[in-house]
């Protein structure tokens, strides 16, 4: 399996460097092959999700004593889990990783927008989106 770049040029994929290129020109044209599409995450926004939990939402709730805590309940409401169900029956509900390489840049910046929605609806309902975005950047940028 070839590892190799590209970009979405003219609504077709192109090879993004001179080494993706010497790679594609391998496979034959006009056959079918599988490929996974993945979006490099933004180390910004992956910072940016994670000043918003630990120094904007865990300090101002008290119902979690532990940031991880309130991160897996967060990302549970946002809808990112899979179910598990034991040998009795009864359904576990396991948070999906948010790690870089188990979750693309798409996915995630999707996750920080429900993320948003959540913190609004249920840990800081005086609070609005922008209130929150300026708050994070304010702390990023005293970091």
């Amino acid at each position: 399996m070839a590892r190799f770049y590209v970009k979405k040029v003219f609504g077709k994929f192109e090879a993004a460097d001179e080494e993706s290129y010497n790679i594609m020109k391998k496979y034959k044209h006009g056959q079918t092959y599988t490929a996974e599409i993945w979006k490099p995450r933004d180390q910004i926004k992956h910072r940016k999700f994670f000043v918003l939990i630990n120094q904007v939402v865990f300090p101002n709730q008290e119902k979690y004593d532990s940031k991880e805590a309130l991160r897996r309940e967060i990302t549970l409401r946002c809808g990112y889990y899979n179910i598990h169900t034991t040998i009795k029956g009864k359904e576990i509900y396991m948070v999906k990783s948010i790690a870089f390489n188990k979750m693309d840049d798409i996915e995630f910046e999707e996750l920080y927008s429900k993320a948003i929605d959540v913190i609004i609806n249920h840990f800081l309902p005086a609070s609005t989106e922008e209130e929150l975005k300026d708050e994070v950047q304010r702390i990023l940028d005293f970091v």
